[in-house]
């Protein structure tokens, strides 16, 4: 059976695990079982001209490829292996999380790799209009349900109407979503998908393009969104190993919640499986 598959990911320069900006770009493209990857730098800031290794992050182990040469900020390379025993540490291309090049003890450049199945053309053109329909649809139901509320109020505090406002949003999602418990303290979370993300304040809409979010997405095939007395949180499900968690951290999603929840007081273990969490508001 033929194989085929291509991505671009793109690079940032890392100090201190801070972005400080973009530094170049990946293109890999894999026929069957050859994987290429050209590597392209950029910009790697002020660094000597010096060899610097590249390693694959995996989802349990590094491996890596070799070293690129890099002058004046600028280096280009090429690498192939076997789709299934890339670099050193032989990991295969489903298990690929990201790419680094060590500058130096605090500098990095990074990007995101993710794995998962390649969607088909036409499966991401169907996707994107039902995406469009229903964020249409659900402004106008959002718009209904907050016309409705303030129709019904005449002399409250302003304070008690934001508060009002909030709950009957959340009632309402409740009824719009699928109601789950995901954690065994019984918090009730709704189901939801990135199309979904009008449902957020306009701040947090920008997560439909998170690179995290998305490839937990495409894993497990849902977000869930709760409420903790009056915080709401986003999770993203996956399984917990330390480089997950600080993939999840440069992302955005700084906590891991699974057992009871939030509240949990044991730390995870390695393969818990469990969902990475960021504060939202809606």
């Amino acid at each position: 059976m033929f194989f085929y598959d291509k991505k671009i990911i793109y690079l940032g320069l890392y100090q201190n695990r801070e972005k400080v900006r973009s530094a170049g770009i990946l293109r890999i493209e894999v026929r069957n079982d050859l994987i290429t990857m050209q590597l392209q730098i950029k910009d790697a800031g002020n660094v000597n001209p010096s060899d610097c290794p590249v390693k694959m992050e995996g989802t349990e182990k590094d491996s890596r490829l070799g070293n690129i040469h890099i002058e004046r900020g600028r280096a280009a390379c090429c690498f192939r292996f076997p789709q299934n025993a890339i670099g050193e540490g032989k990991i295969s291309y489903g298990k690929l999380v990201g790419i680094q090049i060590i500058l130096s003890d605090n500098k990095v450049i990074w990007g995101y790799i993710g794995n998962g199945s390649k969607r088909s053309k036409e499966k991401e053109k169907t996707e994107k209009k039902e995406e469009k329909e229903e964020t249409k649809e659900k402004d106008e139901k959002e718009e209904t349900v907050t016309a409705s509320i303030i129709e019904n109020i005449e002399t409250e505090n302003i304070s008690d109407i934001i508060e009002e406002i909030a709950t009957d949003k959340w009632s309402q999602l409740k009824k719009e979503f699928p109601v789950v418990h995901p954690f065994t303290d019984q918090t009730e979370f709704i189901s939801i998908a990135p199309k979904n993300f009008v449902i957020l304040n306009q701040e947090y809409q920008e997560l439909v393009n998170n690179s995290f979010l998305l490839h937990g997405f495409y894993n497990y095939h849902h977000i869930i969104l709760g409420k903790y007395d009056d915080d709401y949180y986003l999770g993203v499900p996956g399984n917990y190993y330390e480089r997950e968690r600080m993939v999840a951290s440069m992302f955005g999603f700084e906590g891991f919640a699974f057992g009871s929840g939030i509240g949990e007081t044991e730390n995870p273990s390695k393969g818990t499986f469990g969902y990475y969490m960021k504060q939202v508001d809606i």
